[in-house]
């Protein structure tokens, strides 16, 4: 099976020093069973093709083989970690399958960590994953009695993955709506995104670097209730207002420490999840296109005109599906040879930073309670953490996620770069700033 276009870039992308791993931490109360988990993991594993399969170049092309059944028996066992949030290695897709999972225990806390492939699957597509696990483990535990079944999948729909649920005519007809997008791509030939350190500034740090270096806030339900409320009065979104005060938040991070001036140009990329009911019989897989947000220190003067003005280009971009159009552009870069994978490999700053929004996660799984906590066996879910890759030039990503009505927002850094305090500032600004707004209200 052949590789998508969105495929083919996160391959040729994709470096040990930068890994593009989607990540999702899960924190526990109660012990695990690891006979069950590794059964589970299994039966996880063999529903979701493309994460028991490598990528190979077949006849000139490249293809999803898949891969020896004693590399999936290995992915199906729990690794150990002393770490809350543990070091990961490298995936590498021309050996090793997309799927990796890592147990720790921290505060009396158990922490499962899953490690995916991005080639494999999105953010929505790995929480898919997960969500099947837990129902697995459910159904393994000895002592759980549940006529809860597996959602019924679809395998040989994988192979029109790359329609993203669209019939020929269908597309055709979205081309008027995604002129809009044209404006935008001449906006973002024309502009120069700059890096949130620039490099000539700041030496690299040399010492041994963990990966991921990632940091961690989560408002609690009285702080999130405050945000949503605030949002809801603003006629805005909850995303709308995390786009005006991640951008806010790094502005203020830059000026404190002389980084640059008001007219660069920090660009943020937002995911933007495609999926529709065509979907929901498909595997996890990418379907998923990004949108990007660009702004300068000048755009935030007016904190209220800087989110009115979010808002309404949010909107405008739903109204055109604009989400699509950065797949449309991957596409018609594939047509020329040699192209995509040098878009790829572009050593220039294509974007700044990364906010990708998760949503409520596990709200509609059918282990969660009414209290909106999920338990499956012994183990009750306490808590949801997920990570975004960074990329060369790309120092930080922000990942969110709404779980058991709290919300966590997590800062994914490069310590080649930013030193740890310096990191722990960044998201401490943002922190300060979304309650302090509501509060100045």
């Amino acid at each position: 099976m052949r590789l998508t276009t969105f495929e083919k870039f996160v391959y040729y992308d994709d470096r040990p020093e930068y890994p593009w791993h989607v990540c999702v931490r899960l924190q526990f109360k109660g012990s695990i069973d690891p006979t069950a988990a590794e059964s589970a993991f299994a039966v996880t594993l063999k529903r979701h093709a493309l994460l028991t399969s490598h990528i190979k170049v077949i006849n000139r092309s490249l293809q999803w083989v898949p891969a020896e059944d004693q590399l999936i028996s290995q992915a199906s066992k729990l690794l150990q970690s002393d770490l809350a949030f543990p070091e990961l290695e490298y995936l590498n897709l021309e050996y090793q399958i997309g799927f990796r999972v890592v147990q720790s225990s921290s505060d009396g806390n158990l922490t499962l960590t899953f490690q995916m492939h991005h080639c494999c699957v999105d953010g929505k597509g790995a929480l898919e994953v997960i969500g099947d696990w837990l129902l697995a483990y459910h159904q393994a535990c000895a002592d759980s009695e549940s006529d809860i079944t597996l959602p019924e999948l679809d395998p040989s729909m994988l192979s029109q993955r790359n329609h993203l649920g669209f019939s020929l005519w269908q597309r055709i007809k979205m081309i008027p709506g995604q002129s809009y997008g044209l404006l935008g791509a001449g906006e973002f030939l024309l502009r120069t995104p700059v890096p949130l350190l620039h490099l000539a500034s700041h030496s690299e740090i040399k010492s041994k670097i963990q990966y991921p270096a990632v940091l961690v806030h989560t408002f609690d339900s009285q702080e999130f209730n405050a945000i949503k409320e605030f949002a809801r009065t603003k006629s805005c979104t909850i995303n709308d207002y995390l786009i005006c005060h991640v951008h806010l938040a790094i502005h203020q991070w830059r000026k404190a420490r002389g980084e640059g001036n008001l007219k660069e140009w920090i660009r943020m990329m937002i995911p933007i999840n495609l999926r529709s009911s065509f979907d929901d019989k498909i595997p996890a897989s990418n379907v998923v296109g990004s949108i990007f947000i660009d702004r300068r220190g000048t755009d935030m003067l007016n904190i209220d005109q800087f989110l009115l003005e979010i808002s309404q280009q949010m909107q405008l971009i739903k109204k055109h599906q604009i989400g699509f159009a950065f797949l449309w552009s991957l596409w018609l870069q594939n047509l020329i040879p040699g192209s995509l994978k040098k878009a790829a490999n572009n050593n220039q700053c294509l974007n700044s930073t990364t906010l990708t929004n998760f949503g409520k996660v596990f709200d509609s799984h059918p282990l969660t309670n009414q209290q909106g906590v999920l338990g499956a066996g012994e183990l009750r879910l306490s808590s949801v953490d997920v990570m975004a890759p960074i990329r060369p030039l790309n120092q930080a990503t922000f990942a969110v996620c709404s779980y058991a009505d709290k919300l966590s927002i997590t800062l994914h850094y490069d310590a080649t770069i930013i030193e740890p305090e310096n990191a722990q500032s960044l998201l401490d600004q943002l922190a300060i700033n979304l309650p302090q707004s509501i509060h100045l209200k």
